[in-house]
């Protein structure tokens, strides 16, 4: 979690970010540049090896799954603003790994921002709903307050992978009901939104699935930007302490 900005206490002008005091906001962004992995660390891009193995590209019969699905919920998906983005694990994503490599070192874990030589850059939430179109303005449910989802995915045994995932939950004909597109949907936010490190289903994200597959509204976008926001952190942190990269997905 980044620093809180204060106002110190000899100085009402001057702010402090954590332990440290800074007269201006240039004067911050001079101190943070300095701090960033691109300058404070000698890069190696080998510390990368093995981190981002989830990559969201769709499994196979992904497609079809997704035309059955859409039949039935396309109206709902457009009402929920997740449509467009449901749409968009539909195209294999290339893997620009230079790219990746090396973005992390430009990061600053307290300012929340790029710091490059032009000046700061981040990700917002106009970013995210020009991008995926994923709804920024109705509320998130809190995570305590959720429905309890009434039925259980299968057990890890029997659903190691995406493949033996779609062949327990997945139907061939008959009309989709609320269960089938809850485990659609969980398939989607685990391998495509968020992309879960454990590269298998889990249940961490089945009870938002049931939440949406009810047609209820939930700001996905923040809850993207923030998973984005964590996955830099994470990253940077890690380049700073020369600690091994871990972070899930991309």
């Amino acid at each position: 979690m980044s620093d809180i900005f204060l106002p110190h206490p000899s100085n009402p002008k001057s702010f402090c970010l954590g332990p440290r005091t800074y007269e201006n906001p240039t004067d911050l962004i001079s101190c943070e540049a300095n701090r960033i992995p691109f300058v404070s660390q000698d890069i190696d891009l080998n510390s990368w090896a093995d981190c981002l193995r989830a990559w969201p590209n769709p499994p196979e019969s992904w497609t079809t799954w997704y035309s059955r699905v859409a039949k039935a919920h396309m109206p709902l998906w457009q009402e929920l603003n997740i449509a467009d983005a449901l749409s968009l694990s539909l195209s294999p994503l290339d893997k620009d790994e230079n790219l990746l490599k090396t973005i992390g070192y430009f990061w600053s874990d307290a300012l929340n921002c790029f710091l490059f030589g032009h000046g700061p850059m981040t990700p917002t939430l106009l970013d995210v709903t020009m991008i995926t179109g994923l709804d920024i303005g109705s509320p998130d449910p809190a995570a305590h307050r959720m429905v309890e989802v009434t039925f259980k995915l299968s057990s890890k045994t029997d659903c190691t992978n995406w493949s033996t995932y779609m062949n327990q939950h997945m139907k061939t004909k008959g009309p989709v009901g609320k269960k089938e597109h809850t485990f659609f949907l969980n398939l989607w936010l685990e391998h495509f939104i968020f992309c879960g490190p454990s590269l298998a289903p889990t249940k961490n994200y089945l009870p938002l699935a049931y939440h949406l597959a009810h047609g209820n509204h939930t700001s996905l976008g923040k809850l993207f930007l923030g998973e984005t926001y964590i996955c830099l952190y994470l990253m940077t942190t890690s380049l700073l302490s020369q600690r091994k990269l871990r972070t899930g997905g991309p």
